[in-house]
């Protein structure tokens, strides 16, 4: 046996014995069987699972909340805005949603504060712009309806007088005596 089929056994010996040891360390660490391991896959899953379903549950926390999880969740600063306005504060509160900013909202009598992190300060003052813009539109609206069906409503009566006088002028005369020739 020369030098180099020596030194192949031996690296085959080792590579063999390493191999064994890693499969004995493994099973030693799933428990020792093929059940243990679909356990320990199982268990990995359900964490992840539970992971899944943790941050579903943070995302669905964005919106309007309540004050005691807004304190829970909100780190650093607090912007506190106080509005009077019960259409602005509704229209505040709708587009904050739509922006995903998590707020509280603090009644006391006709005002309502809004609560909100010190990052989304910037958010919230968009928010009160479009929120403005969205008021005067509807204003805007509203008023160019009433205007319309004020010029409807003075256009039916003018044509009703008009269809009055006409009926009034063929009643007229129908009771005119007619004469018939003889004179």
């Amino acid at each position: 046996m020369s030098l180099t089929e020596a030194a192949e056994n031996q690296t085959e010996r080792v590579t063999l014995e390493m191999s064994r040891g890693a499969v004995r360390a493994t099973l030693a660490m799933t428990g020792g069987g093929l059940d243990n391991g679909r356990r320990a896959v199982m268990d990995a899953l359900a964490h992840f699972r539970d992971a899944l379903a943790q941050a579903a549950t943070k995302r669905m926390k964005t919106g309007k909340v309540s004050l005691t999880t807004f304190a829970e969740q909100s780190h650093g600063q607090r912007e506190v805005v106080s509005l009077d306005d019960k259409k602005l504060t509704r229209e505040v509160s709708k587009q904050l949603q739509r922006y995903g900013v998590t707020f509280a909202v603090e009644r006391s009598g006709d005002a309502r504060t809004f609560h909100l992190a010190g990052a989304d300060a910037q958010v919230m003052a968009h928010a009160l712009d479009r929120a403005t813009k969205t008021i005067d539109d509807r204003a805007a609206r509203a008023a160019a309806k009433v205007s319309l069906a004020d010029r409807i409503k003075e256009k039916v009566e003018t044509k009703k007088a008009s269809r009055g006088a006409e009926k009034l002028d063929k009643m007229v005369e129908h009771e005119r005596p007619k004469s018939r020739g003889r004179n």
